[in-house]
């Protein structure tokens, strides 16, 4: 069986989507499986041997934007897809799949409406249907079993050797548990903020015997003083490509971060995250599904105050990131340490 997936953006979303690939393998024996997303995300693939991925450019004019879809949409046509899955829709892949020639085509159940209205009314005793258990829905309809929900991203040797290669050039010793600090994210509201990551990793270094690896995005690459007076196991990675950066936190014992893209390439390489969640809330149905991730909201009640965090906060602080203490967000690593550690003593995986 041919399929393919269309899912476009945004980085979190397209982790996302590797449930269904991990569904439709279990389901099918030898299926063909098709990723068309953005070519930004294309490294996050590369030599995954589940899947073929079809991109396309999304920084271009719309003269060129309709010449590329066009040409994607004659590449669609003589692939002759068996079953095409629209994890994204919106108006490009509306189009796509209309002019596909795929013999099956199914649109998952997006929602967006009714995610709009709990995030006006905010049902927090009825939490929204989570994005995997959507993708679920749309595989359901289209006869394939569906009962994995954790999105997984493959990690090849080579990859596993930049990694090896990245820290080593850092002198990230391997005599000590790793722990990584993602402290980005796409929209201003969604950020904890620099200083609390900062004095994060000072009490972090100070308190527990471990590495820590902090991985700025490339705006913030001029935070670098700011975590480095932290001590010296506070390590500085500098600008890392999407594919360095997967490499390095599949090193990780945890990954902290805010709600963000990160947060779930953490969670797809099996690495437990302690997110927080500010302006945005884990009942809104993106949050990560790791058995041992941990995810901290001060459950104020103006939140969530937008779907994706792109909302300016109208009080005179952002509470739901100022209720959120640094001992707190330690706690939570340092729980998520311990247990890993009891689970290695007691060899269990």
């Amino acid at each position: 069986m041919k399929v393919l997936i269309l899912r476009f953006s945004s980085l979190g979303d397209v982790v996302l989507a590797t449930s269904a690939v991990e569904n439709i393998l279990s389901s099918h024996s030898s299926p063909e499986i098709f990723l068309l997303t953005k070519e930004a995300y294309v490294s996050l693939f590369q030599n995954d041997p589940r899947l073929k991925i079809l991109s396309f450019q999304s920084n271009v004019g719309n003269i060129k934007q309709i010449a590329q879809l066009w040409r994607t949409a004659k590449v669609l046509r003589q692939l002759k897809f068996d079953l095409l899955l629209d994890l994204q829709r919106n108006p490009r892949s509306l189009l796509l799949r209309s002019i596909s020639g795929s013999k099956k085509v199914i649109a998952y159940p997006k929602g967006h409406l009714q995610r709009r209205s709990f995030v006006k009314k905010k049902y927090f005793e009825k939490p929204y249907t989570h994005a995997v258990d959507r993708y679920n829905m749309a595989l359901k309809e289209a006869g394939i079993a569906a009962s994995n929900r954790l999105p997984k991203l493959s990690l090849s040797q080579q990859e596993e050797q930049l990694a090896r290669d990245l820290l080593e050039r850092r002198c990230v010793s391997r005599d000590r548990p790793l722990v990584g600090i993602h402290f980005g994210a796409k929209h201003p509201a969604k950020r904890w903020g620099d200083e609390k990551f900062a004095e994060l990793s000072k009490v972090l270094a100070k308190e527990v015997d471990l590495n820590i690896v902090v991985i700025p995005s490339e705006e913030d690459l001029s935070q670098e003083k700011l975590f480095r007076e932290g001590g010296g196991n506070i390590f500085w990675t500098g600008a890392l490509s999407l594919r360095e950066l997967k490499a390095v936190i599949s090193r990780c014992e945890v990954l902290i971060c805010n709600d963000s893209g990160v947060m779930h390439v953490a969670a797809g390489l099996g690495v437990p995250v302690v997110a927080v969640f500010g302006p945005t809330h884990p009942c809104l149905g993106f949050y990560p599904l790791g058995e041992d991730d941990i995810l901290l909201s001060s459950y104020e009640y103006c939140s969530p105050c937008s779907l994706h965090g792109e909302g300016k906060c109208f009080r005179d602080k952002k509470y739901c990131m100022e209720n959120i203490p640094v001992h707190k967000v330690f706690d939570a690593t340092v729980s998520i340490l311990s247990k890993r550690r009891e689970n290695v003593r007691e060899g269990r995986p």
